[in-house]
């Protein structure tokens, strides 16, 4: 959002003695099973010995007949865009043209044929494609093999994109119009080919109706993580509900075009928030220090006066349900969740500042007026800053205040600057 002179307020930072009210599951490399499906007779289960053993599919005069090897079988549980490799040992009556499909999301592939004929070992490559759910599978088939041997030996699942959840913070129980910060961590398994760094790379929305500010798109959190194999991706992001209700808020990573990938709610319950956003918002007209905190008397930006709380253009940071909705210490002072309602700040040091979680996009044009509910037990004025499009930290950007160090009450309407 811009304002008059085309400008984004991003980042808020306030430098004061004050108080506000306010197990990572390996994915593996190839994976091999030693359960086979044959056609021959009707279907039938082979359990293979330690060794996975050879089974022979339409040996000799056997005929037609098919092997198959299920991602389910092979320990697949999370969402991957897989390489499907069957590495066999050829022999000399091997199939000139042994039959080679994969079968994901409801339909085969085509035929990747392979001579078996000879003597050493092969790894042949289906192809690359994605796979849902952990219900399919790579077939070997014997259509055209007549008297030869055709060979099932062993299948490769191999998971060139795939995503663990490896932790998370998040808030379950939310004010309309507050801003939050969640964090979620992803791990990219070691056994991966493929980096997190393709600008179709990102932490996705898949599903709820939460959203930023500040994220890269809509439903899209980031872009091109660039998380290495065997590297974790931190991602932090504002969540500010517009709408009173419960939602399930999903996420799961995603490779736009070509697969969505890893952990989702069906394969780790962490991967979905129940939340629940109720509204609670003082008047236009209400007198502000009546003795009784409401919602949004702790620190809003808004139209003051004309706006409809919590939805357009009002933000607010109530510091409710023990967390500190995204803000920091960044110099010598300490951030504290007190009483379930209150924001401490405790100066440690000259120049004394914490700020706001990034990405807010608050609209200068709409959202005119700061307002901040305070007590404090010493000192005589404090600052606000903030950076956007407009720049940086500057010395130009903040408005003062004085400080009431009488340890009571007080709230503090500012103008905020057009630009």
């Amino acid at each position: 959002m811009k304002n008059r002179d085309g400008k984004y307020l991003f980042l808020l930072s306030i430098i004061c003695l004050l108080a506000l009210s306010a197990s990572i599951a390996n994915a593996g490399g190839s994976w091999s099973s030693c359960t086979r499906t044959t056609s021959e007779g009707g279907w039938a289960a082979y359990a293979g010995k330690t060794s996975c053993g050879t089974i022979w599919v339409g040996w000799g005069s056997n005929g037609t007949d098919r092997a198959r090897w299920s991602t389910y079988d092979a320990g697949v549980r999370r969402d991957m865009y897989f390489t499907y490799r069957h590495q066999f040992d050829r022999r000399t009556n091997g199939d000139t043209s042994a039959d080679h499909w994969s079968y994901a999301e409801g339909s085969y592939s085509g035929n990747v044929p392979v001579s078996q004929a000879g003597s050493t070992v092969l790894n042949h490559t289906i192809n690359a494609r994605a796979s849902y759910d952990w219900n399919d599978w790579m077939e070997v088939g014997s259509d055209g093999g007549g008297s030869m041997d055709t060979v099932a030996d062993w299948a490769q699942f191999y998971p060139e994109l795939d995503a663990v959840l490896a932790g998370r913070s998040v808030v379950s129980s939310m004010y309309m119009g507050n801003v939050y910060q969640w964090m979620y961590q992803m791990s990219n398994p070691a056994s991966a080919w493929w980096s997190w760094n393709n600008s179709n790379d990102s932490f996705y929305h898949s599903a709820g109706v939460v959203e930023g500010p500040g994220w890269y798109a809509a439903n899209k959190v980031n872009s091109a993580p660039g998380t290495a194999p065997g590297g974790t991706m931190t991602v932090y992001f504002n969540m500010r509900p517009t709408q009173t209700g419960s939602s399930n808020e999903d996420f799961q990573m995603i490779r736009n075009g070509t697969s969505w990938f890893g952990d989702k709610v069906e394969s780790n319950s962490s991967m979905r928030t129940a939340v629940s956003v109720s509204r609670k918002a003082p008047g236009a007209n209400d007198g502000w220090d009546s003795g009784h905190k409401k919602k949004g008397e702790t620190v809003r930006f808004s139209i003051y006066g004309a706006d409809t709380w919590g939805i357009g253009s009002s933000y607010g940071w109530d510091f409710d349900h023990n967390t500190l909705q995204g803000w920091t210490s960044v110099n010598n002072c300490t951030l504290t969740q007190e009483g379930g309602s209150q924001l401490k700040i405790a100066v440690t040091g000259n120049d004394p500042h914490c700020h706001s979680s990034g990405g807010l996009a608050i609209n200068t044009s709409n959202c005119k007026y700061m307002s901040i509910r305070m007590k404090a037990n010493g000192g005589s004025d404090s600052q606000l800053f903030w950076q956007g499009s407009a720049g940086g930290w500057h010395g130009d950007q903040h408005v003062d205040r004085n400080i009431h160090p009488d340890n009571q009450w007080h709230v503090c309407t500012l103008k905020l600057p057009s630009s």
